[in-house]
């Protein structure tokens, strides 16, 4: 049985889901990201959450803050704290995060209840000026760090509160829905789980068409609306993102391009960059 994590990143993968996920966002004035991260804690919620989630677009203010080593280690140990607390709560948990934003998660749940997946608001100003200012002081942009901050929009914790409560149940409807829609295409699951079985490897539209039971040329004209892109597209999303779970394991960029199936570290690299917006060794590095 998949676990609750890989579930949900198929939701994600959805067209539908995205192309809703981006309305949601042009509605309102916060950051809506969501995550599945293939983690323990969605299995067990008593289990330590061990890694970081796969957000939407941070905003400026806390992308340039996570470029220090230090704040980005805060910053993890922030989003571990408010998702176990959100695992073990039904209604969206809405705080302010370390360095001074109002978010919210919530948790979305299956018709079991088990959780599928987080859907995040926020990143929201919550004072008018940086909490703390020698602590940012010692920041080596400080002075940008005050800028962006600045430039986030301003939300009181009862309006946060208010949409937060507003995207968990869009959020939840959203996911149900794209759910439904993969469990009824039974071909759209066999492709998501010979994908993420082997992900390591090139794999050749032959082959998704011998698994699916599908005609090529179904899937040259059903492939996007069900993975939100072409089939080379999302290939190599899904390769970077092994990638990248491997590489914040540890391993070096050679050992991560041949476990992946490259023979040409500088190919893996250039498909890298173009999928997650900056070089393998950049992203180890933030790691």
């Amino acid at each position: 049985m998949a676990a609750s994590g890989d579930i949900f990143r198929s939701v994600c993968m959805s067209a539908a889901f995205r192309d809703n996920m981006n309305l949601l966002q042009s509605l309102c004035v916060g950051r809506v990201g969501y995550f599945a991260p293939s983690l323990r804690a969605f299995d067990d919620p008593q289990e330590e959450y061990q890694g970081l989630p796969t957000f939407s677009s941070f905003s400026d203010f806390c992308s340039a803050l996570r470029e220090d080593p230090a704040f980005d280690a805060q910053c993890v140990q922030c989003d571990r704290k408010h998702l176990r607390i959100a695992l073990n709560q039904a209604a969206p948990h809405c705080y302010v995060c370390h360095a001074g934003c109002w978010e919210s998660m919530s948790v979305l749940r299956g018709h079991s209840s088990a959780p599928l997946g987080v859907l995040v608001f926020g990143q929201v100003r919550a004072f008018d000026s940086l909490p703390d200012p020698e602590r940012y002081a010692r920041h080596r942009n400080a002075r940008k760090l005050r800028a962006l901050y600045r430039h986030l929009p301003s939300m009181s914790g009862e309006s946060v509160q208010r949409w937060a409560r507003v995207f968990s149940v869009v959020g939840g409807f959203i996911a149900d829905s794209a759910l439904q829609e993969i469990r009824q295409d039974g071909w759209a699951r066999a492709v998501f789980n010979y994908v993420e079985a082997n992900v390591n490897r090139p794999i050749s539209l032959q082959e998704i068409a011998r698994v699916s039971g599908k005609s090529r040329s179904f899937l040259t004209h059903n492939f996007s609306r069900r993975f939100g892109g072409s089939l080379r597209r999302y290939l190599n999303e899904r390769r970077v993102a092994r990638a990248k779970e491997l590489l914040a394991d540890g391993l070096s960029i050679k050992e991560v391009s041949s476990g992946m199936g490259f023979n040409d570290r500088y190919v893996f690299t250039k498909m890298f960059k173009k999928v997650a917006g900056v070089s393998p060794g950049k992203f180890a590095r933030k790691k």
